[in-house]
């Protein structure tokens, strides 16, 4: 048996792993970024999508590619692959460079402190593109123990009456105000023991209030 069809049998046994992996790693991102517990270290961790998508559909397009016996449909196959992977994720580079980078302008306002309650804080970041960006602060603790949470506590889009995002103020360990463009204020109840708020705010249609 000739090298080349060893190292193919080889690499062929070997693509199941680097499919699982591929797969194991996108649903890893998905899950992190939609982070249903609200835990901190997950966001920090896995809420990468761009970074940890483009590794897994490599991992995907290797293993893909192990799977094809014959040198000319190896080729075939790596340039399929090659010229998805290039528009797919030449059109989110678009989206990403044309929209205002999630963290931008970022802003955090930390809670008054409680004895025996964890220190949280107000964190506000810009997202969304430039004509109609949207606003988003969310409530977190400032430690990184793994009981540590991340919650959205409000989402301001300017095409509201009442404008963009001004400013916030804590008024006490259990009460965020954010003040818009027109002098309107908004009040946030939170939950101290928790830092989560009791309501999330929404002002604003791409925000999803009417």
């Amino acid at each position: 048996m000739r090298r080349s069809d060893v190292t193919g049998d080889r690499a062929r046994r070997r693509a199941p792993w680097w499919l699982a992996a591929g797969a194991v790693l996108l649903l890893a991102t998905a899950w992190g970024h939609a982070n249903p517990t609200g835990s901190l270290l997950v966001h920090e961790l896995l809420d990468h999508p761009v970074v940890h998508g483009v590794a897994g559909y490599l991992l995907l397009a290797w293993g893909l590619r192990s799977l094809v016996r014959e040198p000319q449909g190896r080729l075939v196959v790596t340039i399929l692959l090659a010229a998805l992977g290039a528009t797919v994720f030449g059109l989110v580079g678009l989206v990403i460079s044309a929209g205002v980078h999630p963290g931008r302008d970022q802003q955090v306002v930390p809670a008054p402190r409680q004895a025996g309650v964890a220190a949280y804080a107000a964190e506000v970041t810009t997202d969304g593109d430039e004509l109609s960006p949207v606003i988003t602060v969310v409530l977190r603790h400032l430690d990184q123990a793994p009981s540590s949470r991340r919650w959205e506590a409000a989402c301001v889009n300017e095409d509201d009456p009442g404008g963009a995002l001004a400013g916030l103020r804590w008024e006490g360990p259990s009460r965020l105000v954010l003040r818009l463009e027109s002098g309107r204020e908004v009040a946030v109840p939170v939950e101290p023991a928790t830092a989560a708020p009791r309501e999330v705010v929404r002002v604003g249609r791409r925000c999803g209030r009417p």
